[in-house]
């Protein structure tokens, strides 16, 4: 019996495994350079697109890596420098649930970022790594439950999309790259 790929790009069937996109496969495109941490950005939504282009520069793309995005007192929003699901895993004391501890957030956090891992074609048989899980629908929730506001949550694709999750709306979004056929109501 053959195996049947799920291609969430083009929205089609095969029996060979899709491929990535080039901006999957090259995070330094032009389109994509990242100006790093500590970077002023006029919106959120910017801050979180170079926070995730700068993760997707690591190395390793197995594991997930996040942060937080902070609005500025004297205007503008910035984010942490990243944490890594390795060094969580070896610390073992998540603050959030899901598979990066990001930590306490700072002040001024308005959202949180991370990435889903490429782990080779497993990841892309079935495209659910392009979409929020249930881990990462609780994050947000518990985002919101500390008070911080809007508490969007966003997501770095291994297919290269960036994805915004609203807790309280439970709308998700494609921020940058094709939109999902599921993209909308109940957060995925």
């Amino acid at each position: 019996m053959a195996n049947i790929y799920f291609d969430p790009f083009t929205r089609t069937y095969s029996d060979r495994p899709p491929e990535p996109p080039d901006s999957a496969l090259s995070p330094n495109l032009p389109d994509q350079a990242f100006h790093g941490p500590s970077t002023v950005f006029a919106s959120a939504n910017d801050a979180a697109v170079d926070a995730l282009y700068y993760c997707r520069a690591r190395k390793q793309q197995f594991i997930e890596y996040g942060g937080w995005i902070v609005r500025l007192p004297g205007g503008g929003f910035t984010y942490t420098e990243i944490a890594d699901s390795k060094t969580c895993a070896k610390y073992n004391k998540p603050v959030m649930p899901g598979s990066v501890c990001l930590g306490v957030p700072p002040e001024g956090a308005v959202a949180s970022f991370h990435t889903h891992p490429r782990r080779g074609q497993e990841s892309l048989v079935s495209g659910s790594q392009e979409y929020f899980s249930e881990g990462d629908h609780k994050a947000a929730r518990w985002t919101h439950d500390q008070g911080i506001t809007p508490a969007y949550l966003y997501l770095h694709t291994p297919y290269g999309r960036v994805r915004r999750y609203d807790p309280v709306s439970n709308i998700s979004t494609t921020v940058r790259g094709p939109p999902l056929p599921r993209e909308g109501r109940s957060g995925d």
